[in-house]
């Protein structure tokens, strides 16, 4: 049976969530700003999985400017083109609107940050995807 609370020295306490099949907690990404963070894996994952995760979340930590540029290179066009109102933003600005909601970990490495978006896309959150590697994956909108 998997444990029902997980104690890591970096990711700290995380708790099971029976209904979502999740682990969940929160870490402080930036100094004064804490995030949630959930974690998924199977029972038999869960000890290598919470270490990649740990590796993950320090890369995904060291690496937010990173984050926020790879974002806003991959959707500035897109909420330039079809979604503000006129007003075409710089990506310093674009980047301005983000701040970091979540981060959600996988077993095997793969994890997605969250940002808020500042209603640049109506509510709609920008989800950054990281790979098992440590590479920056992805960019997208959902909601």
């Amino acid at each position: 049976m998997a444990p029902e609370i997980i104690e890591d020295e970096l990711l700290g306490r995380l708790i099971w969530e029976p209904r979502l099949e999740w682990w969940r907690g929160e870490v402080e990404i930036l100094p004064g700003y804490r995030v949630s963070v959930s974690f998924r894996g199977e029972e038999a994952e869960v000890e290598e999985g919470i270490a990649r995760a740990r590796r993950t979340y320090e890369f995904i930590r060291g690496s937010e400017e990173r984050l926020r540029r790879y974002a806003a290179r991959g959707l500035l066009e897109i909420y330039n083109e079809e979604w503000n109102d006129g007003d075409a933003l710089g990506e310093d600005e674009f980047i301005a609107e983000m701040s970091t909601e979540s981060i959600s970990f996988h077993s095997d490495g793969d994890a997605e940050v969250y940002y808020g978006e500042g209603g640049l896309f109506f509510g709609h959150t920008i989800v950054v995807s990281v790979g098992p590697n440590l590479e920056i994956m992805d960019a997208d909108i959902a909601g």
